[in-house]
């Protein structure tokens, strides 16, 4: 039997099944039948517009049979990419300052990197260890490399997202001044399969920053992961970096000694780097005196379900479940 030539895929996640994805995925089978393969698929990292469907690559926000219809009807199969950041209106808000300072001199990497250690800045894709700990370790290894974990998984998790599809340069800054920092020539950006328009935008200004010359003598290569959620963990991501199938390795040893093809590794989120220009352009003190019940800092969190406000929001780190319901989300639906 020839299978249909349109797939249509029906997010999974929890956010999804509170808002009917588990519904609205046998009500498309019942509608399209044999005319379009519907399927499950894992988070899209969408969560504040619950449910999500994918036509093609082509992502559709509060999905309902009708609006999934419409949009098989009017042939959108691709990425749909949202207005953003690029990189004029960033480097007029002063973006690539600190990475024009770094490449001309102005900046040192041990300074760099106290700074990072002042700040208290912790990884933000879930171990919490000390970003500038982290680079000083990798810098006083032989020829470093740098992995970017973008493979956002974590159902309910979309801050990452949320960044790459908004204000891209401000990461792929930070992204940049971490690798020169612990000397990385070779840059790569782990991303998942289910954030096609995260892929466009990235490549597209990565594109921009060679045509400008920022990027002369660095490699940076955007790899799409395979769907696997535990290739979310830093070990697993660079098994499958290197083509294996992603399982966690044993530790130790660290990945900041043998890490991607066996050299040193810097590994960082995108959230964590994201915050790398404000913080080396504000100063370290800046950010350390953020931050409730004696964390340090500010950050990003995703927000969705049953609240009136759901979407990423800036809050301080410490902040309680109850204070960002309350104060950042608008509080519960009732």
């Amino acid at each position: 039997t020839v299978p249909p030539a349109l797939t249509v895929r029906v997010c999974d996640s929890v956010t999804c099944a509170m808002f009917g994805g588990q519904e609205l995925r046998k009500d498309l089978a019942t509608k399209f039948h044999r005319e379009v393969r519907v399927v499950r698929a894992p988070c899209m990292g969408r969560c504040e517009r619950a449910p999500v469907a994918e036509v093609g690559h082509y992502q559709v926000d509060d999905a309902t049979v009708s609006s999934i219809e419409k949009a098989i009807t009017e042939g959108l199969r691709f990425p749909r990419i949202p207005e953003y950041v690029g990189f004029g209106d960033y480097e007029r808000g002063g973006g690539y300052e600190l990475w024009r300072g770094c490449l001309g001199g102005s900046r040192e990497p041990e300074s760099v990197i106290t700074e990072m250690e002042q700040s208290e800045l912790k990884g933000l894709g879930g171990a919490g260890f000390a970003a500038g700990q982290k680079w000083k370790i990798v810098r006083g290894a032989e020829r470093p490399l740098m992995a970017v974990n973008a493979d956002e998984g974590e159902p309910g998790t979309f801050k990452d997202r949320f960044i790459m599809e908004t204000d891209p340069h401000r990461f792929l800054e930070g992204m940049l001044v971490a690798a020169w920092a612990v000397g990385a020539f070779d840059i790569y950006i782990y991303l998942r399969d289910e954030y096609p328009a995260s892929r466009e935008i990235l490549l597209r200004e990565l594109g921009v920053l060679a045509a400008n010359g920022l990027i002369d003598g660095i490699n940076v290569f955007v790899r799409r992961g395979a769907g696997a959620y535990i290739c979310g963990e830093e070990s697993a991501m660079l098994e499958s970096l290197e083509g294996k199938r992603g399982e966690p390795r044993h530790k130790p040893p660290f990945p900041a000694e043998i890490g991607l093809f066996g050299r040193p590794t810097l590994i960082h989120n995108v959230e964590t780097l994201y915050w790398v220009p404000k913080i080396l352009t504000k100063g370290a003190a800046w950010f350390a005196r953020q931050g409730r019940r004696g964390r340090h800092g500010l950050r990003l969190f995703s927000v969705s379900g049953r609240v009136k406000e759901p979407g990423v929001k800036l809050a301080p780190a410490g902040v309680s479940a109850l204070e960002l319901i309350e104060e950042y989300a608008g509080g519960m639906q009732h």
